[in-house]
């Protein structure tokens, strides 16, 4: 399955909507500053049931939050989607949607892992996401048959530039096309960067 329009979003440098748990996490540390300052045991008492009730709202709150995130669904301030032209925002990994099916007991996604030492994309770990994308029960990004790795990106063009060579260097429309290919999944790469990593000095 083809998954190369699905954007890959930037957690690191996006802003999530927490306004809610913020919020209810503030309530708790005021209700707690509260208790220290209570002269009867009667008033310390009561507000120790509104602490307990404020932290399973909080509590409640954040689950609810994780399940819609884990679900694929994510409120955001400020959405940010990974793009590989801004050196102070390019990740260090290329993004790939690997075969994963227990019919052939999951083969692809092993020999991924051995050959190019790839490695599923962990939610809450990772800081990136693929949009719309539910995660599964082991905290990775799988849709239907596929599941979403990254591997070194270096590696991975020098991989992709080599298998595409027909001589010592990589010709001018090859290393166009994978510029291409980059562009078509979230960001264009700046010019000169693959060249310099097929360089002696980019090894």
């Amino acid at each position: 399955m083809n998954l190369r329009g699905i954007k890959i979003i930037d957690l690191k440098h996006s802003v999530l909507d927490n306004d809610a748990a913020n919020t209810a996490e503030q309530n708790v540390a005021n209700l707690i500053a509260r208790a220290k300052t209570l002269k009867t045991d009667e008033a310390r008492e009561k507000c120790e049931d509104d602490i307990a009730a404020a932290k399973e709202e909080l509590s409640t709150l954040k689950k609810a939050v994780d399940d819609e995130r884990r679900r694929g669904y994510y409120k955001f301030k400020k959405k940010t989607y990974v793009n590989y032209r801004d050196a102070g925002r390019r990740p260090p990994w290329k993004f790939i949607w690997c075969q994963y099916s227990d019919r052939d007991n999951y083969s692809m996604y092993h020999d991924w892992q051995v050959q190019f030492g790839s490695t599923a994309v962990v939610y809450d770990k990772d800081g990136y996401a693929p949009e719309g994308i539910p995660v599964n029960g082991e905290g990775h990004f799988v849709f239907k048959d596929v599941i979403l790795m990254k591997e070194d990106l270096q590696k991975y063009l020098r991989r992709q530039m080599e298998a595409r060579m027909k001589s010592e260097r990589a010709s001018k429309a090859e290393i166009d096309a994978l510029r291409s290919q980059f562009a078509e999944e979230g960001g264009n790469l700046p010019d000169g960067y693959m060249e310099e990593l097929m360089s002696d000095g980019g090894r």
